[in-house]
């Protein structure tokens, strides 16, 4: 199902409405709970080795699409791979 807005606000979508109506929002609600399931393997992981970090800095944690499949210790594994590249680690 896609739904966009075009510029006079009105929304469109591409016909594909099931019985229980549009189903954007499902696709939505996916979308945002692996995003907060994303921040909060970075928090975790940030506060996991807080004392390992140099201080000044700060982070931003953008991830790829294949993070929302990884496991939690793949995500570990990279970070610490990258942090360790950045030179943020003591």
């Amino acid at each position: 199902m896609m739904a966009v807005n075009d510029p006079r606000g009105q929304r469109q979508t591409d016909g594909q409405e099931t019985e229980c109506g549009d189903q954007s929002h499902v696709e939505w609600h996916d979308h945002f709970r692996v995003l907060d399931l994303l921040r909060q393997v970075g928090r975790q992981e940030v506060r996991q080795h807080q004392h390992e970090l140099r201080d000044g800095f700060w982070f931003v944690l953008i991830a790829r699409n294949e993070a929302a499949s990884a496991s939690y210790r793949s995500l570990e594994d990279e970070w610490l791979r990258l942090a360790r590249r950045a030179s943020i680690l003591l």
